[in-house]
């Protein structure tokens, strides 16, 4: 009832008409089917996520109508640390039965071998932890609707025109050829635009139903808050060597905090962490198991190499740790090991193929 506010919208009047974001699958990997929703029905399990949208005039109607709704919370335990959620103590979401999204294991060459011919095994655990892309430009959107044409068009902050126009088909149940969506030049991304924003599906929504042209632009708050982050990451990790430094093989278990939902490319990421556990070199025998933990936070996805720094980083500090380990030069270490020209196109043992070197 203030003035210049055009609509209210929970997740109530989404139910049946607007469906949540779908989640990709990633090679191999088991996914539970927990996607992000629009808006929050019935809980909500972090700091950030949508519970209701206003609509207004302007965007200072909008704000100020914003802090009148009035949302009844009843606290519940928090899960921060993805060791505590994986005892399962509490759940994040009951269906489950446990706080495991993704689950990706893969074992390639004779491991068990490699590890008893080895001249020592280096051990390390490392923390990747999370981080805020921060794009220079914030997310952002507007949403404009032609009756006339049943075209649906938005301009969209984003990385790539093709993902977040396929997103928007399956969250609307709307062919493709009826949305346009266009990128206009983008303040930065690093990774943090490459799906569709559940508030830009919004958005999309709400010009249809009003007849109106729609925008969303939110804040550096918002962008902290709700944005997906990136990284977030524990790994333990054996190397088996000879005296002569070369590797053998590895072992890894890895445990990613996905957070409270899987966003598309969430589980993507740390299944590419996972199959790239070899590196540069050629190591015959390979052994990685991936957990994915639900958490209250914002959900993870693609951050400047999409799981693949993650992967360099853990691969070359074991390097490093060989060659400290047996006295010998670090870049000797990995010349030792190196692929060879001659053996590419390369297979490794966890599924990558490798073109080139």
């Amino acid at each position: 009832r203030s003035p210049g506010v055009v609509a209210v919208v929970t997740a109530q009047d989404l139910e049946g008409r607007v469906h949540p974001l779908p989640v990709n699958p990633a090679e191999q990997a088991r996914i539970a089917p927990v996607p992000h929703p629009i808006l929050a029905r019935g809980k909500v399990r972090y700091v950030g996520e949508p519970v209701a949208a206003v609509l207004a005039e302007s965007r200072p109607t909008a704000v100020d109508a914003a802090a009148l709704v009035e949302v009844n919370y009843d606290p519940l335990p928090a899960l921060v640390d993805p060791h505590e959620a994986l005892e399962a103590r509490v759940l994040l979401h009951e269906a489950l039965g446990a706080n495991v999204l993704v689950l990706w294991k893969r074992a390639g060459g004779d491991v068990a071998e490699a590890f008893h011919a080895a001249a020592r095994v280096v051990r390390e655990t490392f923390h990747i932890p999370r981080l805020i892309a921060a794009p220079i430009e914030p997310r952002g959107v507007v949403a404009m609707y032609d009756p006339g044409t049943d075209l649906l068009t938005l301009w969209c902050s984003a990385q790539d025109p093709h993902r977040p126009r396929a997103q928007l088909s399956r969250v609307l149940n709307r062919p493709e050829d009826r949305i346009r969506l266009v990128v206009p030049d983008v303040g930065g991304a690093f990774g943090s635009k490459g799906h569709l924003a559940p508030e830009a599906a919004l958005a999309g929504w709400l010009a249809i139903e009003v007849g109106r042209p729609v925008k969303w632009i939110e804040d550096r708050r918002d962008n902290f808050m709700a944005a997906y982050q990136g990284r977030g990451l524990d790994a333990d990790v054996e190397m088996a060597v000879d005296g002569s430094g070369r590797i053998l093989g590895v072992k890894a278990k890895l445990i990613a905090d996905v957070g409270a939902y899987l966003y598309p490319p969430t589980a993507v990421v740390p299944v590419a962490t996972a199959m790239l556990l070899t590196g540069a070199y050629a190591i015959g025998a390979a052994e990685v198991e991936l957990v994915g933990v639900a958490t209250n936070k914002v959900p993870t996805g693609p951050y400047r190499g999409a799981g693949r720094p993650e992967a360099a980083y853990i691969v070359e500090q074991m390097v490093e740790l060989v060659a400290r380990e047996l006295r010998l030069d670090t870049v000797e270490v990995r010349r030792r090991n190196l692929i060879p020209t001659a053996r590419f196109p390369y297979r490794t043992p966890l599924g990558f193929t490798y073109d080139s070197g």
